[in-house]
């Protein structure tokens, strides 16, 4: 038994055809976690304008973000397995392909090609029907778009970025606490918040729920929420959403502090991290319970 702590936040809806609010989805979002028996630690409003001042979509998202927004994919830490699974998928290496100028960041694809960024989403949702993406590493999925001659990298994330930094979006945090006898961190993903595709999850679920009352065009991006994926993400995200966090007030932060690892030495740890390996360590810990991963963190050298 060990209590989980995962961040939940609303994602953009100004740009939906559908009469519900910011705060009438705060509303439905809270009324959901509390008649569920989760209790809310923290509860805040951040409006799109201080996310974009402060860089905080980037750092949230820096799995996906970083292949984004480098100036140069050549300072992108690669895996072997995943210049291996590339190759394989598309029948010519890495670095062919970059010298080809078919390979590039995604703002370099964005202005190359003169693309608008609804055109980019457009382009990806097509080749995610179609299940031409490929995973090639953690926190990098590419597809290649015909139109373009040319690989799109993670090309969810410039339209959610704009979406989250727009003058109208307003996002509403949560930390939430749940005990792990009582629903696991699968669970917690699965059937309470539902799966990333609102028109896939459970009827029951938070997301099914929401889709069932909104069905939006585009049920991956616009699921409504998000949740953390596992109890390390959560607390590094609350290190990215909250401007001090107290160890005491988290069950990563409990474990930190017995090892003598403050949150500034977590952060600088992160921070210097290759995010090939952060994002893997995030998938390692994924969807366990904060007891769970223990064992895992027992043997990383935070200093």
């Amino acid at each position: 038994m060990a209590i989980n702590q995962a961040v939940i936040f609303t994602k953009p809806i100004y740009h939906l055809p559908f009469s519900i609010t910011p705060d009438a989805l705060r509303d439905r979002v809270e009324a959901f976690l509390v008649n569920r028996g989760f209790y809310i630690r923290t509860q805040r409003c951040v409006n799109g304008q201080t996310l974009h001042s402060q860089g905080t979509m980037d750092q949230h998202y820096v799995v996906y973000s970083k292949a984004v927004r480098l100036e140069t994919l050549d300072t992108l830490v690669m895996s072997e397995a995943g210049l291996a699974r590339f190759e394989e998928r598309f029948g010519a290496s890495w670095e062919d392909e970059k010298k080809a100028g078919r390979l590039m960041t995604t703002d370099q694809l964005i202005a190359k090609k003169g693309l608008a960024i609804t055109d980019l989403l457009h382009a990806w949702e097509d080749q995610l029907a179609s299940g031409q993406t490929l995973k090639v590493q953690s926190g990098l999925i590419v597809a290649f778009v015909e139109a373009f001659d040319a690989y799109v990298i993670n090309g969810f994330y410039p339209a959610m970025a704009e979406r989250f930094h727009h003058a109208d979006n307003v996002m509403h945090y949560f930390v939430v606490e749940f005990d792990s006898a009582d629903c696991s961190w699968e669970s917690f993903r699965k059937e309470v918040l539902g799966v990333t595709n609102s028109s896939k999850a459970a009827p029951t679920s938070l997301r099914g729920q929401l889709f069932a009352d909104f069905p939006v065009e585009l049920p991956g991006s616009d699921n409504f929420v998000h949740g953390s994926a596992g109890p390390l993400e959560g607390f590094a995200e609350r290190l990215v959403h909250e401007e001090e966090v107290g160890l005491a007030t988290s069950p990563i932060g409990v474990y930190l502090q017995r090892r003598g690892v403050s949150a500034v030495t977590f952060r600088a740890w992160s921070a210097r991290k290759p995010i090939v390996e952060l994002a893997a360590l995030f998938d390692l810990t994924e969807e366990k319970n904060s007891d769970e991963i223990l064992p895992i963190l027992d043997v990383i050298d935070f200093r």
